[in-house]
């Protein structure tokens, strides 16, 4: 059975996508990194280096609303000290430039 170039064309974004986020991310594209993140995110919402860079994506583009929310979300639902750890040091960081921190109940996150 041969699969359609379209199907095909899918199935290969996809197997490239959470790679590709992190090119973008490196190469300081973090508009495209968020794109892919996200929907990265969509495939797996527990899938915490996504996460934890998509929330420093929205940092850099000057979103700190957002990348406080992805970090609280880590904070309170990540079962991977190390990125809780650093989620808890970016919040923390985040305070002190007078972002607007989301509660700490945030649902960061719902369906993503």
């Amino acid at each position: 059975m041969e699969i359609s170039k379209p199907l095909e064309d899918l199935i290969l974004a996809h197997a490239n996508l959470i790679p590709d986020a992190f090119s973008a991310f490196r190469q300081g594209n973090f508009p495209k990194s968020i794109d892919l993140f996200n929907r990265a995110l969509d495939q797996d919402k527990n899938n915490w280096q996504v996460r934890l860079y998509l929330a420093m994506a929205c940092g850099n583009t000057g979103n700190l609303y957002a990348a406080a929310l992805h970090f609280r979300y880590l904070q309170q639902n990540c079962t991977e000290p190390d990125v809780v750890s650093k989620s808890t040091a970016a919040l923390s960081a985040l305070e002190k430039k007078g972002s607007p921190a989301p509660p700490k109940s945030s649902k960061a996150g719902q369906g993503r």
